[in-house]
């Protein structure tokens, strides 16, 4: 399951977040970017929960953010990441991963 959120005021995000956890998460910073404490909360979140976070920001704006987080300039480009992760991994492939170690 997936959840987007477009935002426009950061006081209802905690908000959404709350009725909406349990998902991945792609939030939209393209016109209203917000503080990097509050990205870091759901980042933080979203990872101790098991679930995709992907953030959408300007492309200018990609060097403020730590490399390890998703962050993208396009809802095309979030939205891929999230099917990608989605995918299902063959037990051949996880096999063939355990071989090499």
């Amino acid at each position: 399951m997936l959840f987007y959120i477009f935002l426009k005021e950061e006081k209802n995000l905690l908000i959404q977040l709350k009725e909406k956890s349990g998902k991945d998460l792609i939030i939209d910073c393209s016109l209203n970017i917000l503080p990097l404490k509050s990205i870091k909360f759901i980042e933080t979140f979203q990872r101790n929960s098991n679930y995709c976070f992907v953030i959408i920001i300007p492309l200018g704006m990609k060097h403020s953010y730590p490399s390890e987080w998703v962050v993208v300039p396009t809802k095309k480009e979030a939205l891929d990441f999230i099917a990608f992760e989605q995918m299902p991994v063959s037990y051949t492939h996880l096999r063939a991963h355990e071989t090499k170690a």
